[in-house]
């Protein structure tokens, strides 16, 4: 029993999505796991369990007897678990929580903007501390936040989650960058050519910053100009310069109103690659009313947004080459 009370409602959702998809790699995927990290999690959730939930097959993965008699039961918590979202006796106008986030993101402007005027018309005496330490996990892990907001890849396999939007990465120039004369998609070999502004995110593996993946043969960040986890600084760099920036949608939307910048779609063969952002959290906070009350609030601001991109994409002024 000791051990079937670390087993999170990721973990269950883990072995739903490995039922609906049928293999462990696609499953974590939805988490942003990588095919070790997924294999981790499944020898961690079995020596929890004490079972084996899956057996491979000749056509893959089959369920077995033992996750069978479980499943319903896996899908009966998950359904108790969003009743209890938003207890019945928690009075947010008497909420006085300064809640704590974590979040390297240039976007945190964009998500503040939608979150705090709600929370300030319906819990008047709280509010939000939003700042970057290093550490997005361990912040977490030590209670020194109550939420972090990060990009989905290689989560640990115990914190909470709730998705906010794709990262939809673009590229950032100046208005007359030679990249916007180019009468076709841009190619990895054009990216090259130029120094860049690089976010950074310390995290030793699994998301090391936007550009991840672009420029893997590449030294080093040997083009990388600026370094840093707040990549607004380097914006008025970019529009005095060649320079170019790997980021999201919504920071270079923020980027465009502030300077005289612009944005490029990535070459196509990276744009399948587009993990979430999440919300996160841990156990620590994962009943308290006051942070679930908070949830919801990101997540009617997550289904606001979602509408606005929407409609973005129906004028074709959406996050290029992710606006078909």
């Amino acid at each position: 029993m000791d051990k079937l009370a670390q087993l999170s409602l990721q973990d269950m959702q883990f072995l739903l999505e490995i039922r609906k998809t049928g293999g462990i790699v696609r499953a974590g995927e939805r988490f942003g796991w990588s095919p070790s990290a997924a294999s981790r999690a499944v020898n961690r959730i079995r020596s929890l369990l004490g079972n084996a939930c899956f057996v491979k097959g000749q056509e893959g993965l089959t369920a077995t007897d033992y996750f069978d008699s479980v499943e319903e039961h896996l899908r009966t918590i998950l359904k108790t678990a969003q009743l209890l979202k938003q207890p019945d006796d928690f009075n947010s106008a008497e909420c006085t929580t300064m809640f704590r986030i974590s979040c390297a993101m240039a976007e945190v402007g964009h998500i503040v903007g939608g979150v705090l005027p709600q929370l300030i018309k319906q819990a008047p005496l709280a509010g939000l501390e939003v700042s970057y330490h290093g550490g997005e996990f361990s912040g977490l892990f030590s209670k020194t936040f109550h939420f972090a907001i990060v990009t989905a890849v290689e989560l640990p396999p115990n914190v909470h989650f709730l998705n906010l939007y794709p990262t939809d990465r673009v590229v950032l120039v100046r208005k007359g960058h030679p990249l916007t004369r180019l009468q076709r998609p841009l190619r990895n070999e054009d990216l090259q050519k130029f120094d860049r502004i690089s976010g950074k995110i310390d995290r030793m593996t699994g998301w090391t910053g936007p550009d991840q993946g672009l420029f893997p043969n590449e030294r080093y960040r040997g083009h990388t100009k600026l370094l840093t986890t707040r990549l607004n600084v380097g914006w008025e760099a970019l529009e005095q310069t060649d320079l170019i920036s790997i980021l999201g949608w919504r920071a270079a939307e923020i980027a465009m109103r502030a300077n005289n910048l612009t944005v490029l779609a990535l070459p196509p063969e990276h744009r399948s690659f587009n993990p979430m952002c999440q919300l996160i959290w841990t156990d620590y906070t994962h009943n308290n009313p006051a942070c679930v009350w908070l949830r919801g609030l990101f997540a009617d601001w997550r289904d606001r947004e979602a509408k606005r991109i929407a409609q973005l994409v129906k004028k074709q002024k959406g996050p290029p080459g992710y606006d078909e």
